[in-house]
Parts: structure tokens; C-alpha cells; sequence
């Protein structure tokens, strides 16, 4: 008996949801501060320079930075794809125009 599609779907999506929150997990534990896990993430690209920087006081929550685990890399990959960039620049950093009220 096969799964309907949509049941499929939710199923791949939470298995992947569960093994991001572990990839974060262990970046936590092995870099607790949120820089250098960042760091970690993208120091073998080739072809790109990233200069990365969590300005003082940024602090976000586990959904959030699963967001930025999936960001980085990702936005570091279609640099390197779609452009003839040198360099990328990631600066985090809190604003009250972008917090939760």
C-alpha cells in the first residue's frame, strides 16, 4: 500500500526538518556561538571570498537559526552559480524593525 502523494511529501519534508534541527544541534555543541558554526559552513568554498560577520548582541532563536543554517550556504551556492562574484558579504545583525511583537 502506497502513501497518497501529499502524505509522501509532509514525510520527506519532516524527516528533513528532523535531520537540520540535528545538523544545528551539532553545530551548537560543537561551536556554541553562532560565528564560527557559520565559518565552519563555508571555508572550503572555492572561487569565493566570504566575509562573514554576527554583529554583538545578535541572538536568535532555534527556528531562526535553523533559517540561517539553510541561508547561508544556500545563498553562498547561488553566488557561485549565478555570478562571476569574488566576494560575498553576510553580515547578521538584530533590528527593531524585525522583531517578533
Amino acid at each position: 500500500m502506497s502513501l497518497h502523494p501529499a502524505t509522501e511529501h509532509d514525510t520527506r519534508a519532516r524527516t528533513l526538518l528532523a535531520d537540520l534541527r540535528s545538523t544545528v544541534d551539532q553545530l551548537r555543541a560543537t561551536y556554541p556561538e553562532l560565528e564560527p558554526a557559520l565559518r565552519e559552513m563555508v571555508k572550503h568554498v572555492l572561487r569565493l571570498q566570504v566575509h562573514l560577520r554576527v554583529l554583538p548582541g545578535f541572538d536568535v532563536d532555534e527556528e531562526r537559526l535553523i533559517v540561517i543554517a539553510r541561508c547561508v550556504p544556500e545563498v553562498t551556492t547561488n553566488d557561485i552559480r549565478h555570478s562571476r562574484a569574488g566576494n560575498l558579504w553576510v553580515d547578521l545583525t538584530t533590528s527593531r524593525h524585525c522583531r517578533d511583537r
